[in-house]
């Protein structure tokens, strides 16, 4: 009779058990989160440079909601979508009731400054919530991704700034899961309710955990 390697069997074993996927397709899930937030920082500049939206006439743009950047919704202060081709596909225009877009193994949040800086989260559907926007929305916006399920998909989260950096962190003190747990606009930040301040590059941030630097 045919007999499993004890190795490979303790490793069926354990997913078995667990639930859990295994590494490689951990790995990929992962990958695909970041590629995926760097798109959306390509697009982002995209649209600001475009100015398709411009809420204190001053000639420079403002960043936008993902809704937005697909040409899913009309652009804050107008009633028109960005004109064909969109920044990004149309898949990233299906946000759902709680203002996030689901992507594979990852949920996906938009997050812009108000006028004092502090961090908004998209309206459900996609699009702006509503609220002041001033000069902070031209510099400065987040990207948030993590798990749909810890169990089956990945233990980590990433954030993505305008800057174009790509943090990550492992949740040892806030893990991030499905929509029971989910990150807030300044979780990566140094400083609280400060969307145009510094990430914790390798360092902790206001949720606790430590956020390290994706190459």
């Amino acid at each position: 009779m045919f007999k499993l390697p004890l190795s490979l069997l303790a490793f069926v074993t354990l997913t078995q058990v667990s639930g859990s996927a295994p590494p490689t397709a951990l790995a990929d899930a992962e990958r695909h989160a970041v590629r995926t937030l760097r798109q959306i920082h390509t697009a982002q500049l995209a649209f600001r440079s475009a100015g398709w939206v411009d809420l204190d006439g001053d000639s420079i743009g403002h960043f936008g909601w993902l809704a937005e950047l697909a040409g899913a919704v009309p652009v804050t202060g107008s009633s028109t979508p960005v004109p064909p081709p969109a920044p990004l596909p149309p898949a990233f225009g299906k946000i759902d009731a709680n203002g996030y877009l689901s992507l594979r193994e990852y949920f996906y949040v938009m997050v812009l400054p108000d006028g004092s800086g502090a961090p908004n989260s998209e309206a459900a559907g996609g699009g702006s919530p509503g609220g002041i926007w001033g000069d902070a929305s031209e510099r400065a916006f987040a990207c948030y991704a993590w798990a749909k399920d810890l169990q089956s998909s990945s233990v980590r989260a990433f954030v993505i700034n305008h800057e174009g950096v790509v943090l990550t962190t492992d949740g040892v003190v806030v893990a991030y899961d499905g929509t029971a747990n989910t990150p807030y606009g300044d979780s990566a930040y140094l400083h609280a309710n400060d969307l145009t301040g510094a990430l914790a590059k390798n360092a902790t941030a206001m949720d606790g955990n430590t956020w390290c630097v994706v190459p």
